[in-house]
């Protein structure tokens, strides 16, 4: 078995990101793996408001107030992410913060003090590379029950999501007692990160963590919204054109 942490050709992104577009008789087959692992995984999506929930969702709406660790102020942090595509738009403001970025599996660019910067072709591949083990795609892929993914038993509350073709590990969770989610981790190329997160609150229907924290650096969030849609994200993906 290769490493799991080998970073993937151009042409294995792509036909990684091609299989999460899951065919309709894909939730019919399950999710793959050991008993155990499954079994974890479908009750941390019942916790966060049901399979059905997340698995029809193509558009994930996210205000969150962060704390980051370089940064005097707190700031408010508005998201909009495809679940079933490569393709977030973000924008970031506070009294010193004002930075709004998009990426697509096409392009990626960052606006910040009225400055205007684009992604190279590499930078792209690498964050469309990173997409498919995102938590929130994650979230959506094991509610469709994908199986494209493959489910490990790690430790006793522990599993990993493997994919199913090329055996990279993509991702890890860990529950609570309660089968809530309490760890996350995952790594890509020579990244690599782990969080920490809260008890679950009620957003509406969706039940999310009301903190999260990065080990790495203690970059730290509070949900304040969370919303699911079934519809695709009313934001432009397209870079500013300069004034």
């Amino acid at each position: 078995m290769r490493s799991v942490w080998e970073p993937k050709t151009a042409t294995a992104i792509i036909l990684l990101i091609t299989a999460i577009v899951i065919p309709g008789n894909a939730r019919s087959q399950g999710l793959r793996g050991d008993s155990e692992a499954v079994a974890m995984a479908r009750t941390m999506i019942q916790q966060m408001g049901g399979s059905r929930l997340w698995a029809e969702a193509m558009t994930l709406r996210i205000v969150e107030e962060v704390h980051r660790p370089n940064e005097r102020l707190p700031y408010r942090s508005e998201a909009w992410r495809s679940l079933n595509e490569p393709s977030i738009w973000c924008r970031s403001q506070s009294a010193e913060v004002d930075h709004t970025f998009a990426r697509t599996h096409e392009q990626g660019w960052n606006l910040g003090e009225g400055r205007l910067t684009k992604l190279s072709e590499m930078d792209v591949r690498q964050w469309v590379g990173r997409w498919p083990r995102n938590i929130y795609v994650m979230f959506h892929r094991l509610a469709r029950e994908d199986p494209r993914l493959w489910l490990v038993k790690e430790q006793e509350r522990r599993f990993a999501a493997l994919d199913e073709g090329t055996a990279d590990k993509l991702c890890a969770f860990e529950v609570t007692v309660g089968g809530a989610i309490l760890r996350w981790s995952t790594a890509f190329g020579t990244g690599a990160e782990e969080w920490i997160y809260g008890p679950l609150t009620d957003f509406g229907p969706i039940r999310m963590p009301a903190w999260g924290v990065r080990l790495q650096d203690a970059y730290r969030f509070y949900y304040r919204e969370v919303t699911l849609s079934k519809t695709a994200p009313p934001v432009s993906f397209e870079a500013p054109r300069p004034r």
